[in-house]
């Protein structure tokens, strides 16, 4: 009887446990801005605007001057997926930065351009956010798979 009492003392305070471990875990995700500000990737800043309704991501950067040196914009989804991006009404090239729930890069497009449209481009897997910055960004800031983007 009293192995019974003890397993069920030590059964009881392990499950305890497991639910306090589980009510303080951290969020493994990536905390996003929503509004336009500044982001980082690997360190360099990023003037962006944000775009986290379907209306301002299905707009894009369709139809707007071309970016400045340091400037983006930041597309947020609600959940993960292999979003796709197309050209259309573009009027500058941009190279796409696909990034994973915790802002590491995980896919990257150089050099996309207006004549590009229709192609569809991307990620092999599934995403949470993406950059677009002017053509060359990539390129000259060394940003790889395994960059990481913060706030």
């Amino acid at each position: 009887m009293r192995r019974i009492v003890i397993a069920l003392g030590v059964a009881i305070g392990l499950l305890m446990a497991v639910v306090l471990y589980a009510g303080t875990q951290v969020r493994t995700d990536l905390v996003s801005p929503r509004d336009n500000g500044v982001i980082y990737v690997d360190n360099i800043p990023v003037e962006v605007t944000v775009a986290d309704t379907v209306a301002e991501r299905t707009q894009g950067l369709s139809g707007r001057q071309p970016l400045a040196e340091n400037e983006g914009m930041f597309f947020i989804f609600d959940e993960a997926d292999r979003y796709g991006f197309w050209m259309k009404d573009m009027k500058f090239a941009i190279d796409i930065i696909w990034l994973s729930d915790e802002g590491f890069v995980v896919h990257i497009h150089e050099n996309v351009t207006p004549g590009s449209y229709p192609q569809v481009f991307q990620p092999d897997v599934p995403v949470r956010y993406v950059l677009e910055v002017r053509s060359g960004f990539v390129y000259e800031h060394g940003i790889a798979l395994g960059s990481r983007i913060s706030f």
